[in-house]
């Protein structure tokens, strides 16, 4: 028995690698949250939000990935004890609070041996207003991912052609 295809979740998974733009929104004056989502066009997406969610969203960084949608689900399902419901708008479920974990237990391991920071420094460090520093952290890490991935498939195709045995 064939089972139906179901219609994927974002178009870019009909792509090969699935590539689309991963990006990270701030919104002003609720600066203590951030979006975390995907999009073909950042600019539309960024209009789109800003105009049916209250405050202003912007992007702070959307690099293209290999397998964004894979890349934001991970992100979602990793950080939803910090998500943040609007009421309306256009992704409103995709939103969350301005808090980094990740980031900020590096600064504080690595703080003290570098440097001897302020108390401050290591509340900012898990919160920075307007900086999710967890999901550029995600971002640039899955932006290597794709470079070590595409090199990887480069690596691949020329040690094959290098052992074709055209006699």
């Amino acid at each position: 028995m064939k089972r139906k295809r179901q219609s994927p979740a974002h178009r870019s998974q009909d792509r090969i690698l699935q590539e689309t733009r991963v990006y990270v929104f701030h919104n002003i004056p609720y600066f203590w949250i951030n979006k975390f989502g995907i999009s073909d066009n950042v600019k539309n997406r960024s209009r789109n939000v800003s105009e049916t969610t209250a405050g202003f969203a912007f992007c702070f960084f959307a690099p293209t990935l290999a397998f964004g949608w894979e890349c934001e689900q991970f992100v979602h399902t990793l950080y939803a004890p910090l998500n943040y419901v609007l009421k309306e708008g256009s992704g409103k479920n995709e939103w969350f609070v301005v808090f980094s974990p990740a980031v900020g237990t590096l600064f504080l391991f690595g703080a003290d041996y570098l440097i001897n920071p302020v108390w401050w420094a290591y509340v900012l460090a898990y919160f920075t207003p307007f900086v999710w520093w967890d999901g550029l952290l995600w971002l640039l890490i899955f932006a290597f991912a794709r470079f070590l991935l595409y090199g990887a498939l480069i690596m691949i195709v020329v040690y094959f052609l290098s052992h074709l045995n055209l006699k």
